[in-house]
């Protein structure tokens, strides 16, 4: 397929435009009225992907707001490559995400505008890396895990203040609806109204291990706060009422250690990321405590994120080095598009208007055109349906 890029540098003005087709690929580049227009015979898009990279690491941008479905808004290189700590989060249509930052030796969050500008940024305390953040924005407010600590922090930012201590095992999760917060506090899971800091839950809830050598605890709450889910022993989710903390289901067996925790819009199902067993994504439906008909999601789960959309309840799923969209009731395709500058992984975030936000380990910030959620079916397996 033809493949068109135009990225430009913030600093100076230049620009590059790279078009490859049919083993050709042609470039302009440049400042405004300068351009020298090159072509290489026997290339494809590969070559152009590397010209790409090499620009975009030195501070060009790509921006791009009328990219059609599975094309790149935005990309921004924050860098360096990095595989561990990775956050996407949206704040207000912007793609938060973080990076270790080698001048003052602390892990930095940025606010990445559609254009690939940034924002804002702030620095965490020190010795903390960011793995999960989460935006209230009724409260104008963001959540951070740092290693496995809880801070809070303004938007736009300001200083981080600590809302738990330190855990003293390595062992955490952050989740939340609205206003509603929920984390681990060892050994406790806790369930607090952030607009008055009411604590509306707490039950001691031992982490175990999973074959000797991980904690397990991760834990989500339902789009109206009501339900908490938590998995605390590898191969068991329990399902609770925040109100007076009764089991509502206890999902067993199918899986291994769990990384992962969603509701859907809807409340209607739960996903988790099966780490260990199947390495799979299981779904379980909360209006009978059952699987649903059906197998788990197609896609292993070993170096993959999954990410809900609000607006449409639609799932986007990264796998390998492909994302893809899914209809959230029958599972049916609706879009699958390549991550482009990425290594092993990525994490995923939805951050409005039909866009979906990535950052990935060779250290790209990206916002990929989706579509409305329509339940059209846009492009499957790479070709217009």
């Amino acid at each position: 397929m033809p493949r068109t890029r135009r990225l430009s540098d913030p600093a100076t003005g230049r620009t590059w435009t790279s078009h490859s087709a049919d083993g050709v690929v042609e470039t302009l580049a440049g400042s405004p009225g300068r351009e020298r227009r090159t072509r290489k015979e026997g290339a494809g898009p590969e070559y152009a992907l590397k010209q790409e990279w090499a620009r975009l690491r030195k501070g060009f941008v790509l921006s791009d707001p009328t990219a059609a479905p599975g094309e790149p808004v935005m990309h921004r290189y924050l860098g360096p490559a990095y595989t561990g700590a990775m956050v996407a989060e949206a704040v207000d249509g912007r793609l938060l995400c973080n990076r270790y930052d080698d001048t003052d030796k602390r892990e930095r969050l940025f606010l990445v505008d559609e254009d690939g500008g940034l924002a804002d940024s702030v620095s965490l305390p020190v010795g903390r890396l960011a793995w999960q953040a989460r935006h209230v924005p009724e409260l104008k407010r963001i959540l951070v895990r740092g290693d496995h600590q809880i801070f809070s922090g303004p938007v736009p930012f300001g200083g981080f203040e600590a809302l738990t201590a330190h855990n003293p095992h390595p062992v955490s999760f952050l989740g939340g609806a609205g206003t509603r917060a929920v984390w681990y506090a060892e050994p406790d899971v806790v369930v607090t109204e952030l607009a008055d800091g009411t604590e509306l839950f707490r039950e001691t809830v031992p982490a175990t291990t999973h074959g000797g050598h991980a904690l397990q605890m991760e834990g989500a709450l339902s789009p109206d706060g009501s339900l908490l889910a938590y998995c605390a022993r590898p191969g068991e989710v329990v399902v609770r009422e925040v109100a007076d903390g009764r089991v509502r289901h206890t999902w067993s067996g199918g899986f291994a250690m769990v990384a992962k925790l969603l509701f859907t819009p809807d409340g209607r199902r739960l996903i988790a990321q099966d780490r260990y067993g199947t390495w799979r994504w299981h779904c379980l439906d909360l209006t009978d405590g059952t699987r649903p008909a059906g197998r788990p999601l197609p896609f292993d789960s070993a170096r993959g994120d999954l990410a809900i959309d609000p607006e449409g309840g639609r799932l986007a799923v990264s796998h390998r080095d492909e994302v893809h969209v899914l209809d959230p009731a029958e599972l049916r395709p609706l879009l699958r598009f390549p991550i482009e500058h990425s290594v092993r992984r990525s994490v995923l975030t939805w951050v409005g208007g039909g866009r979906l936000g990535v950052l990935t380990d060779a250290g790209m910030a990206s916002l990929y055109a989706v579509g409305p959620a329509d339940g059209t079916v846009v492009r499957a397996d790479g070709d217009p349906s």
